[in-house]
């Protein structure tokens, strides 16, 4: 089996050898077991509890172990390597593995002609190391290398505000898979692309132990009380649109069909393939399933069964929607609460790293509903829809902003705006089908590049009302250079920056926003929790 270390005559193997020094594997070095890194795929599987089949003897302990400066008739005695180790205790959280090195097989001489290498007669039980999982607190994941400033192992941030009854794991890791996908998203070449469909299906290898993949969350059969769901597979003439609407782009291939909003993805380039892969996920596949879980939740909670299960999904939204490496701060995290944050800021609604108001919002909503399961929990479903749309409407916006006022060609945008136009489609085409066919013939794949960015911001407008979100929620695009949002790019309704977002702001362009005031709706002002214990909805 793997190599050994004979030391005082007794012999470790290379499991027991790492886990003497307190070590994990990582990029050909070794670093302590609160350093693990959450980018490479067998760490992730740690993180989940899943298998640790990479922690076997396949690496060269040259290559990793610091040599030992010994000659090879001395023995080490075992209190110089470590005061309380015992070799007759064992490794916690691992089975007993019979050191295979020490034993010869009862009469397999390999020189013997009828030696069969395949005959494990008396050989002892080795334990399959795919069946092992290393006992993981439901909360616990270490999740961040980049965070120096708790040794890169903390609870996700979003326990703090909202502690699960329930393990989510399975769904607050999948922003370590999002991680992936957008670094290799950007690069635009075509075999990073396979990469990280693979990484979306789980065919990277990465779908052990829990089993469960980005991939999944495009499968909303176990979802059929979600009224928006529904909304869109019959709009788009499918439940699988978003899994269809992704291999198309990966494939450079249309979405012929759909019965409305079909993308033709041979008019765009590998960037923008790639891009629209990379967003599309978040935006169709992501808030889809999470809108899905709070919608049945309240769809379940009908006053005949316990609400262990309505529980359950409550949790795994809030956990697929913050992640395990958000920070309330507004840093890190790659799901829809980063988004939020990231377009808050673009929008003159929240200073760059803060927490974006709607994300207040939302997690108030989601702390509401676990206090309140299953009383007034449908108006919590229907508000956390309606804040989760407003991203959106900025990253669509901001995308189309770029391609069409400032005269970029860049194909990754074309595929940025595409994926977040088929996102909204559904919910635009409800508010008014003259709407949705301004956002199918100026922002889908081929579109953009001669779409208008005005028009397209009055079809946003003009559906606020019926979506629920606000001239205020969704701000204005700011030139932070010159303090005054960019020309043609104001908020609706003289909305100004959030107070004490930009010092000194010099206010917008004469021009006006098109929406007519009828079409305009109030800013979303939900019940802020008192006392540790958020407010009952109106």
């Amino acid at each position: 089996m793997g190599s050994s270390a004979s030391l005082g005559g007794a012999s470790l193997s290379l499991v027991a050898a790492a886990a003497l020094c307190g070590c994990a594997r990582r990029g050909g070095t070794f670093a302590t077991a609160a350093h693990y890194d959450v980018t490479n795929r067998n760490t992730r599987r740690l993180l989940r509890g899943r298998h640790i089949r990479e922690l076997q003897f396949d690496f060269d302990p040259a290559d990793d172990f610091p040599p030992l400066d010994v000659p090879t008739d001395q023995t080490i005695p075992m209190e110089q390597m470590e005061p309380n180790f015992d070799p007759t205790a064992g490794i916690p959280g691992m089975p007993d593995i019979p050191n295979t090195d020490m034993l010869e097989p009862p009469g397999m001489d390999p020189a013997d002609p009828q030696f069969d290498p395949d005959d494990t007669t008396g050989m002892p039980v080795i334990p399959d190391m795919d069946m092992v999982e290393l006992p993981m607190d439901p909360v616990d994941l270490q999740f961040d290398p980049d965070d120096t400033s708790t040794g890169g192992s903390t609870q996700p941030w979003f326990v703090s505000v909202y502690k699960p009854e329930f393990n989510v794991n399975a769904y607050a890791s999948l922003d370590l898979d999002m991680r992936e996908i957008e670094s290799l998203a950007v690069t635009g070449n075509k075999q990073d692309l396979l990469t990280a469909w693979d990484v979306y299906s789980g065919a990277d290898g990465d779908s052990g132990g829990s089993g469960f993949t980005l991939q999944d969350l495009a499968a909303v059969g176990d979802l059929d009380g979600s009224e928006t769901l529904k909304l869109y597979k019959d709009f788009y003439g499918t439940a699988e649109y978003s899994d269809k609407w992704l291999r198309a782009a990966l494939n450079g291939e249309s979405t012929e069909s759909f019965s409305n909003g079909k993308a033709d993805f041979t008019k765009l380039d590998l960037k923008g393939r790639s891009a629209a892969v990379q967003h599309g996920i978040r935006a169709m596949a992501i808030w889809g399933h999470i809108v899905g879980l709070v919608e049945k939740t309240a769809e379940r909670c009908d006053g005949t069964r316990g609400n262990s299960v309505e529980q359950k999904m409550w949790d795994r939204a809030v956990a697929l929607y913050v992640g395990s490496t958000a920070r309330e701060s507004g840093a890190g995290g790659h799901l829809l609460y980063t988004l939020a944050n990231e377009e808050c800021y673009h929008f003159g609604r929240c200073k760059k790293g803060e927490e974006a108001p709607v994300n207040k919002y939302i997690m108030a909503k989601f702390a509401n509903g676990k206090l309140n399961i299953c009383s007034n929990i449908k108006n919590d479903a229907r508000d956390i829809k309606s804040l989760m749309t407003v991203p959106l409407i900025q990253a669509a916006s901001r995308a189309m902003y770029t391609i069409d006022k400032e005269g970029s060609t860049d194909g990754a945008l074309q595929g940025e705006a595409a994926a977040y136009a088929a996102a909204l489609l559904p919910l635009i085409h409800q508010c008014g089908a003259g709407n949705s066919k301004i956002i199918e013939a100026d922002m889908l794949p081929g579109k953009s590049v001669s779409g208008s960015y005005e028009v397209v911001k009055a079809a946003f407008e003009r559906c606020y009302e019926k979506l629920n979100v606000s001239c205020e929620d969704v701000g204005g695009l700011v030139d932070f250079s010159k303090k005054q949002y960019k020309r043609g790019a104001q908020a609706c309704g003289g909305v100004m920056p959030g107070q004490g977002v930009i010092e000194g702001f010099a206010g917008s362009f004469p021009a006006q926003s098109p929406t007519p005031e009828s079409q305009k709706s109030q800013p979303y002002q939900p019940a802020a929790p008192t006392s540790g214990k958020a407010q009952s909805s109106s």
